[in-house]
């Protein structure tokens, strides 16, 4: 899991000038406060360099050098990545926002105090920024006539603050922005936002957008213009939401899905509108989507899709889910595709074409699936097969005698746990290049025959737990020639081949 940081250290100090003299260790206080607030804002706050207002107002100015803003762009906000480029950021230790409680814009400068800070992309006092402060906690406005622009780049613009509870987004002209990559990120009580008002037309970047969002009552960005946008990465990741409206959105230049979905609460999903003709990325896509119940994907063109890592990963309560438009022949990733779907017990995958897969590694694990037709398979390109249908008590019977396992160098815990299993067909297995098969058929209780004849295990560095807990096998045909160096440890521990 990735660390998001609202914060990095400048190489060299930023410059700042003379803050009016007042009396009294307040004023200093709130100094220091507005300091903060200034380097939350040119940090945390990405296009919003800004400084702060308390109960009195309150703020500082703040001078930077040459940010690379856009020339002319009065009423501009600061870049944070231009800003870390040029050193000209503040830099307060530890500091992450925990003072914030609301943000928001104003498009008039008549009730800005004398000391507000200067957070314009010209350091020409055309955007302010100062702060009320309420029970320790601050009232954030940023203001500049007739409104404030957003810089280009808004990554991680209000990312990282975990007490704000509101952001008003009216008065925030975004036409610009190009980047809103973890905008809201990590806003852990955020509880309201208008979306509608965010202008997204000539956005690109959308990744980690309302990552860690939890406290959002549902998000709507059915109003989203996403015709622009390629990346989509981790855009709803780990936000809990019951209720996340997607319909309309236009996707047809979006390259990176991966982990859009990830751990949120929602029963269902409208992507009916989605165009996925230049999707490359879909790993994690759902996972961990637990209260997802069914899911349409027939509309989905997947004919660049090279990742499909963990798709539907850990989505337990799925279904069904249609996978009929599936075009699979550029996959080189299949791990973890279904596991854990604890209640999907049909899975149709006969149109998957799997020759370009390399990785098999937990395919179906622990998935609830009653029987599988992989013979269609083509496994030409395989290396790893590790624990590809561990755990799946449903399936009675598998037929894998067409699989091509000429390049697979590890079947560690392939069938392990798979103790409904009575019949397995793995005939046509080569097994030349495997290196390890620990746990390969442990706990198949079920079991009471296997056909290993002609395996060349000559490279076998491991057999460790291969048939252990396999109670019922007593009939094994084919010899097993293993090295002299091969680790045999339980080998046939609890098996009816002890």
């Amino acid at each position: 899991m990735r660390k998001k940081q609202s914060y990095r250290q400048k190489g060299t100090a930023a410059r700042k000038r003379r803050v009016p003299i007042v009396k009294g260790m307040m004023i200093m206080k709130q100094k220091m406060i507005a300091l903060m607030l200034a380097a939350l804002l040119l940090l945390g706050l990405a296009a919003c360099g800004t400084d702060g207002k308390n109960s009195e107002t309150h703020g500082a100015d703040a001078q930077s050098g040459q940010t690379g803003a856009s020339e002319g762009s009065s009423g501009m906000l600061f870049a944070r990545d231009e800003m870390e480029e040029a050193g000209t950021y503040f830099y307060v230790k530890d500091f992450r926002g925990e003072f914030v409680q609301s943000v928001r814009f104003t498009d008039s400068l008549k009730d800005a105090p004398r000391d507000a800070a200067d957070v314009s992309a010209l350091q020409d006092g055309s955007v302010l920024l100062w702060y009320e402060e309420h029970d320790s906690l601050y009232d954030v406005t940023i203001g500049a006539e007739g409104g404030v622009k957003a810089n280009p780049n808004s990554k991680w613009m209000f990312g990282g603050l975990r007490r704000a509870v509101s952001i008003d987004l009216n008065n925030l002209d975004t036409s610009g922005v190009t980047s809103m990559s973890e905008m809201f990120a990590e806003d852990l009580n955020l509880t309201s936002l208008d979306l509608s008002l965010l202008n997204t037309s000539s956005v690109t970047d959308m990744s980690s957008m309302f990552y860690f969002c939890k406290s959002l009552p549902g998000i709507d960005v059915s109003s989203f213009d996403t015709s622009n946008v390629v990346n989509m990465t981790r855009m709803f990741d780990t936000a809990f939401q019951k209720e996340i409206n997607v319909s309309g959105l236009n996707t047809e230049n979006v390259q990176g899905m991966t982990a859009m979905f990830q751990q949120n609460n929602v029963t269902s999903l409208d992507l009916s509108s989605f165009q996925t003709g230049k999707l490359e990325f879909m790993a994690d896509m759902f996972a961990k989507c637990d209260d997802l119940v069914e899911l349409d994907l027939s509309n989905f063109d997947t004919s660049h899709v090279v990742n499909m890592l963990g798709l539907f990963y850990g989505c337990e309560g799925l279904r069904s889910v249609d996978l009929s438009s599936f075009d699979t022949s550029r996959v080189t990733n299949m791990g973890d595709m279904f596991a854990y779907c604890k209640s999907l017990t049909q899975l149709d995958l006969s149109n998957f074409n799997t020759g370009a897969v390399k990785v098999f590694t937990g395919m179906f694990g622990n998935c609830a699936v009653t029987e599988l037709n992989l013979s269609g398979f083509d496994t030409s390109s395989a290396t790893n097969m590790e624990i590809m249908f561990e755990y799946c008590k449903g399936l009675r019977s598998l037929d894998l005698s067409g699989f091509d396992t000429s390049g697979v160098t590890t079947m560690e815990g392939m069938f392990h746990g798979c103790d409904a299993l009575t019949e397995l067909n793995i005939s046509g297995f080569q097994t030349g290049s495997v290196t390890s098969m620990k746990n390969m058929f442990a706990s198949c209780e079920s079991l009471t025959e296997l056909d290993l004849s002609g395996w060349d295990l000559s490279g076998l560095r491991t057999a460790s737990g291969m048939f252990q807990y396999c109670e019922a096998l007593t009939d094994l045909h084919g010899e097993l020639k293993l090295p002299e160096d091969c680790n045999t440890d339980y080998m046939y521990e609890h098996s009816g081949l002890e």
